[in-house]
């Protein structure tokens, strides 16, 4: 796994460098992004989520006839009695969210935190992302800006090439910039970094002269 590969948590939705997580990746595995990571900071505010850290070797495995008679006949919970309190960033794997403890105490405090959504059965998301993923595996990046340019007059066509290429060399010092401090990425950064874009090409637009459209140069 590369050391600077950025994983998103679930719940937050932050994203973190791979080196800033205080975990080793659970390296067992053929593809960690086949995996969940829940950061540190919303295990230590969710302490229950402790208890599903499969990157220790810890998997509850409740089967999903017993889950859903917890939840119908109000059994007990299928939580250890002695609850993992250890607050550190942890990996789930695929299907985890089948072994969530389902039982009426559980699923109220899902409810009480605003993680229902969060903890839904993933079969549908997981069917989603498998369908986008392989369409874009299909798309040709080259084409589809090709293709995009083709009924542009000259003068527009370079001026979007150059915001082409400033936006990814903005993106890559932005992402350094990062990687270099806390290695976290917050939704706030990137509204920060879009704003900032922004302002740069209005004062571009301000001080640079462009010729019409059907200048040929």
């Amino acid at each position: 796994t590369n050391d600077d590969e950025m994983i998103q948590c679930i719940i937050c939705e932050d994203w973190f460098h791979s080196q800033h997580l205080g975990v080793p990746l659970p390296m067992e595995e053929n593809d960690i992004n086949q995996m969940d990571m829940i950061c540190q900071a919303c295990v230590a505010k969710y302490k229950f989520l402790a208890n599903y850290d499969e990157s220790r070797g810890i998997t509850l495995q409740p089967s999903i006839d017993n889950n859903a008679a917890a939840a119908s006949n109000n059994l007990s919970c299928l939580l250890p009695s002695n609850a993992n309190t250890e607050v550190h960033t942890i990996f789930l794997r695929d299907g985890w969210r089948k072994r969530l403890c389902r039982c009426v105490q559980c699923s109220k405090l899902y409810d009480e935190l605003n993680l229902t959504p969060i903890f839904d059965d993933d079969d549908a998301i997981q069917e989603y992302e498998k369908q986008a993923l392989a369409k874009s595996e299909n798309l040709d990046a080259d084409k589809i800006i090709a293709d995009s340019l083709e009924n542009l007059g000259y003068v527009r066509k370079l001026e979007v090439l150059h915001d082409i290429n400033e936006f990814k060399k903005s993106l890559g010092d932005f992402l350094r910039e990062k990687a270099d401090s806390d290695g976290v990425l917050t939704a706030e950064d990137v509204t920060t970094f879009f704003a900032n874009l922004k302002d740069k090409r209005k004062e571009q637009q301000r001080t640079t002269f462009m010729p019409p459209d059907n200048c040929k140069f």
